[in-house]
């Protein structure tokens, strides 16, 4: 009977030893990362908070085309609409920002 994939997945990622695995570009500079990050083994809850942040990509998308659509329909004050597209246009960046960095992480 084999392990878990869970636990074969953490053991070849392990494999190389201790790393910086959360510092990593574009989002955070290496060097600059060397001086308060240290070394570590990737444990279980690091890879879940990465498909997490994957997850949040997949489910926020299509949620602010929705809004987005949603707010051309109803929003007459064109002041109010503006600022909801900006709002909506912000997530989604932040969104994709995160999901890149998850990315890179693995």
């Amino acid at each position: 009977r084999g392990r878990p994939a869970g636990e074969q997945l953490l053991k070849f990622l392990n494999s190389q030893g201790p790393r910086l695995h959360l510092a990593v570009p574009p989002v955070l500079f290496k060097p600059l990362c060397t001086l308060c990050l240290r070394p570590h083994y990737l444990q279980s809850w690091h890879l879940l908070a990465v498909f997490r942040g994957l997850r949040q990509f997949v489910i926020l998308t299509p949620t602010l085309a929705v809004a987005s659509l949603w707010c051309t329909l109803v929003v007459e004050d064109d002041a109010k609409y503006a600022q909801t597209e900006r709002a909506l246009l912000l997530l989604g960046k932040l969104s994709t920002g995160l999901a890149l960095y998850c990315l890179f992480v693995l």
